[in-house]
């Protein structure tokens, strides 16, 4: 019997970050742009990049992504 799994997020490292904006390729490209900068100052980039990981893993429209991390991170961002 052969086992297949379903990846439902990217990998951590496969989250990049920088000053307005959190992106992965996976899955075709998800960005998220925002003042990511003051997360930045108040978290660690891993702790960051985690709830990236957890929202899109949850989430199967763009908007409810978008919805999400507006309402977990307290910013207002834009899925692209």
């Amino acid at each position: 019997m052969i086992m297949k799994t379903i990846k439902i997020a990217p990998d951590l490292d496969e989250i990049y970050i920088n000053d307005d904006k959190i992106c992965t390729e996976w899955n075709g490209g998800i960005e998220y742009s925002g003042p990511i900068g003051a997360l930045r100052q108040a978290f660690k980039d891993e702790w960051v990049k985690k709830q990236f990981q957890t929202a899109i893993a949850l989430c199967s429209k763009p908007w409810q992504l978008e919805s999400m991390l507006n309402d977990y991170f307290g910013i207002e961002g834009k899925i692209a």
